[in-house]
């Protein structure tokens, strides 16, 4: 049985770093040893031809975002002026409209979700992203010693944060800096603005 990866490749965690490795194939060249049976569980199918990454490395953006208010199915650029994705559209604060970006893509090519305040509002989910088959969410208050308060509530206790009118874009994944939080079934809201500790995640569809 292979459990679910809780981190990804860091150059700071020996516990993270057993299941990804880095040595010389049998041709003298770098590459991941795909074959190493540890190497195996950080992948989504538990062999080497499966996806990596999908856990712990980095929080990855997705191409899913919030409406930009109640009675529009426009989608919002981002929180505010400095914290946006670049396309252009109106912030989901109300205090304006981004008309500098890049236009949005087809509506085909990005997930909408309802207006909302609250990232507890998980009634907004989607069936077929893990935003609402994976429910009943809870949420619970707790505190340890390197954590402030947080909430968590998606299967198998990943950290679940919905979109919100400060925080409109969805990302996935966790961090390697977010411990049991992270996982294949976390998402977080953000502002969708870049910050060197996130990524993005390119999904293929037919």
């Amino acid at each position: 049985n292979k459990n679910e990866p809780t981190c990804g490749y860091t150059g700071d965690s020996s516990d993270c770093n057993k299941y990804e490795s880095i040595e010389l194939n049998q041709d003298g060249n770098n590459g991941w040893i795909y074959y190493n049976s540890n190497s195996q569980i950080a992948s989504t199918t538990g062999n080497y031809t499966g996806i990596y990454d999908m856990v712990g490395s980095a929080w990855e953006y997705v191409m899913g975002v919030m409406q930009s208010s109640t009675d529009s199915a426009i989608p919002a650029t981002g929180s505010s002026s400095t914290e946006n994705s670049g396309f252009k559209g109106p912030y989901s604060n109300g205090s304006g409209i981004n008309d500098n970006g890049l236009e949005f893509p087809s509506n085909k090519y990005y997930d909408l979700y309802e207006y909302g305040t609250s990232q507890e509002q998980y009634q907004r989910g989607h069936l077929g992203d893990g935003t609402k088959e994976f429910g009943k969410f809870y949420y619970t208050k707790y505190i340890d010693n390197s954590k402030p308060i947080r909430y968590i509530g998606s299967y198998n206790v990943d950290l679940a944060y919905f979109v919100s009118s400060v925080h409109p874009w969805f990302m996935r994944g966790g961090s390697r800096c977010d411990g049991t939080d992270a996982g294949i079934f976390s998402f977080l809201g953000r502002t969708g603005n870049e910050d060197s500790d996130f990524s993005f995640r390119v999904v293929l569809t037919p």
